[in-house]
């Protein structure tokens, strides 16, 4: 398993918890939990994209 830097766990962290009701995944909302996280990432380290421009949705 490759370990991965405390933001990108972040991310990962806000966009699970954007995407878990009643412990019931719900994927329908993953871009606006995908968005919602970058967006606070984003806010943290406005002056450095390389820290926030990683994170894309793709697909419907």
């Amino acid at each position: 398993m490759v370990g991965v830097g405390r933001r990108t766990a972040q991310v990962a962290e806000a966009v699970y918890a954007a995407l878990v009701h009643d412990g019931e995944l719900d994927a329908r909302h993953a871009p606006r939990a995908l968005h919602e996280a970058v967006r606070r990432l984003r806010g943290s380290y406005r002056d450095r994209p390389s820290v926030w421009t990683p994170y894309a949705h793709t697909g419907p």
